[in-house]
């Protein structure tokens, strides 16, 4: 499986996480993992192949069009032969200030982009197929969110600056030590967080340490499980290797020697 990740331009670097573009090939049984990010997705199958998700002891046909909201845990895809998908990845709080609307009914899911967004995400993503490659499927979608940020007017900003706390300290943070920078008071934080996302600020903070903590793996190899506990502010060893099996499904040594998990990592390969 081939990956590659778009970075945006620097005025939409606050709101877009990335853009991507994935390629199966003819090999393998074609189901991967996706492990939390805790963005939200906007996924864009540009053939006419259709990927199934393992939902509830069966597999699930996937629209053309998705939205996928945060998730808490590993999803389980079949991807055919020679399907291409390409995908706009965006922050949580971006994603309220853009379409004003919560993520909470979106939590450990994925819906039709045509039943949750209006039609000018749809023709958005119809003319992103008709495109000839990824330059200029991101120029497209540069467009058509530099023209949405000039006319948001944000309104949750102590939320936005929770997130944005929660990213640089790499989840370290307590929500009590997080209510206090953010000057809200933190039964109101978590309320906000619940309303809008769909979670706790400590569940996002977990999400973002684990994520840290795989990149670092991901990065260098040879450092020890201990040694990433340490960097990222887990407790233990077994703490670390707890959380990791909450947000892959398997323990780093199982989920590292999974070819198919491997092969859909992000940050592998990036244009």
């Amino acid at each position: 499986m081939k990956y590659l990740e778009f970075k945006p331009s620097a005025a939409l670097a606050p709101y877009i996480d990335c853009y991507w573009y994935k390629e199966s090939l003819p090999t393998g049984d074609g189901v991967s993992k996706c492990i939390p990010s805790g963005s939200t997705d906007i996924i864009i199958t540009l053939n006419e192949s259709t990927n199934r998700m393992w939902h509830q002891g069966q597999w699930v046909s996937l629209p053309k069009y998705i939205l996928a909201g945060i998730r808490t845990e590993p999803v389980i895809l079949k991807v055919p032969t020679f399907n291409t998908a390409f995908g706009i990845r965006i922050k949580p709080e971006a994603f309220v200030e853009f379409f004003r609307m919560p993520l909470k009914e979106l939590s450990n899911d994925s819906m039709e982009v045509e039943a949750v967004l209006d039609r000018r995400m749809v023709a958005l993503s119809e003319q992103i197929v008709e495109q000839a490659d990824n330059t200029a499927r991101v120029a497209l979608c540069e467009a058509y969110f530099l023209k949405m940020l000039s006319q948001i007017q944000p309104k949750h900003h102590y939320l936005a600056e929770a997130l944005q706390r929660i990213r640089r300290n790499g989840g370290q943070l307590s929500t009590e030590a997080l209510s206090r920078q953010v000057f809200v008071g933190e039964r109101q934080l978590q309320r906000a967080f619940r309303e809008y996302f769909g979670i706790s600020p400590k569940t996002y903070s977990r999400i973002m340490r684990f994520n840290r903590a795989n990149y670092l793996l991901l990065k260098k190899p040879q450092a020890s499980w201990a040694d990433i506990s340490y960097t990222c502010g887990y407790s233990d060893q077994a703490h670390f290797i707890r959380e990791f099996k909450t947000f892959t499904g398997a323990i780093p040594t199982a989920t590292f020697q999974d070819a198919a998990f491997r092969s859909t990592l992000p940050m592998l390969e990036v244009a």
